[in-house]
Formats: structure tokens, C-alpha cells, sequence
């Protein structure tokens, strides 16, 4: 009777751990199923792009959060034309901050330490009228201390991860080329000073 109950106990172990490895087999195949259907989209949308004649300038893009739920004849009010690939690194950079994926003080913390982030630190300076603020912001990067070397490799590779990030909400309509020309490009910006990287180009 005893030997009956392990081995039922058994069978159910190996049942249920059956049960958890479809579980995790089906949900990767499906989340697999759902980003080569994403990557089609994209690379049809892409194909009609090129397709296009009556396109204007070099391209487009849009940030998918964007148009969320909107009708697809109303997109074309959030598509942001580029007649160049510095001006749609420029764009996009500047929608970096705007969407908050630029997280400056922790830039300024992996600079000077985390101790350096505090109310009166340099990057959380900003007074006067418009003008006023510019000079400031000019001033405030004339005072930043120099960094050093392991950290400004550190600043890198986290604008990386903020990049990541951006090219997981925007889509881009180009030539292949010109995309990862645009990538490289808004990689290569992370190479920039610390007292670039604090503030949006725009």
C-alpha cells in the first residue's frame, strides 16, 4: 500500500513537472510567434516605405506609444519626416529625454558617485528666464569635474541601454542601410562629454 502511494506520488511529481515545462515550451513559442509577426510588420511596413514614390524626403519615423489605439488614416500626424541621418539622429535623441529614457543623474552619479546626486548638484541647477538658463546650463558644464576614464566607458554603455530602449518604442522607415546608419550614429553619441550627455540637443 505504501509502495502504491510513492509511486502515485511520483507519477503526479512527473506529471506536474510535465505540466510546467509545456507551460514555459508553449509561452516561449508564442512570445517567439508574436516577434517574427512583429518583425514581418515591420519589414513589410518597411517594403511599402520603399515602395512609396510619393514619400517625402529620406524617411520617417514615429514613437509607437504614440499611436497606440489610433486610427491608422490619423498616424500620419505623429510621423516625423527626415530629409538626413543627422537629422534624424537629432530627433531622436531629443524624443530620448523627452520620453524620460535618459536618466541624466544617473549619468551624473556614475560620474562622480552617487554621494555627488544631491539637491544642489550641478544638474538639478537650472534658474532664470529661458536665456538665463541656457548660460547657465553653459556655465554649470563649464564647472563639471573631468571624468575619468573607466566611467566615461561606463556613461557609454548605458546610453547603449537607453538606446535599446528607444529602438523598442520608435519605428524607423528607411533604406536598411540608412537604419543602421541612424543606430550606429545614436550609439556613437553616447562617446560625447558629460556635459552633452546632461541635456537634450534641443
Amino acid at each position: 500500500m505504501e509502495t502504491l502511494k510513492l509511486a502515485l506520488l511520483a507519477v503526479l511529481i512527473i506529471l506536474f513537472l510535465l505540466l510546467v515545462i509545456w507551460s514555459f515550451k508553449y509561452l516561449k513559442d508564442s512570445m517567439d510567434r508574436k516577434r517574427t509577426e512583429h518583425l514581418s510588420d515591420a519589414r513589410d511596413s518597411r517594403r511599402r516605405y520603399m515602395e512609396d514614390e510619393d514619400v517625402p524626403g529620406m524617411g520617417y519615423w514615429y514613437n509607437k506609444e504614440d499611436i497606440e489605439g489610433v486610427h491608422p488614416d490619423d498616424r500620419l500626424r505623429y510621423q516625423h519626416n527626415f530629409d538626413s541621418i543627422s537629422e534624424c539622429v537629432t530627433d531622436l535623441i531629443a524624443e530620448m529625454y523627452d520620453c524620460g529614457l535618459v536618466r541624466t543623474e544617473e549619468l551624473y552619479a556614475i560620474a562622480y558617485g552617487k554621494d555627488a546626486v544631491t539637491e544642489d548638484s550641478l544638474i538639478f541647477r537650472t534658474v532664470g528666464t529661458e536665456d538665463e538658463a541656457l548660460d547657465d546650463i553653459i556655465n554649470r558644464s563649464e564647472e563639471l569635474p573631468e571624468v575619468s576614464e573607466e566611467a566615461a566607458m561606463e556613461i557609454c554603455e548605458k546610453w547603449g541601454v537607453y538606446v535599446g530602449h528607444l529602438l523598442d518604442i520608435v519605428e524607423i522607415f528607411a533604406s536598411d542601410e540608412d537604419i543602421q546608419d541612424i543606430t550606429d550614429k545614436l550609439m556613437e553619441y553616447g562617446k560625447n562629454d558629460l556635459s552633452v550627455l546632461l541635456y537634450s540637443p534641443e
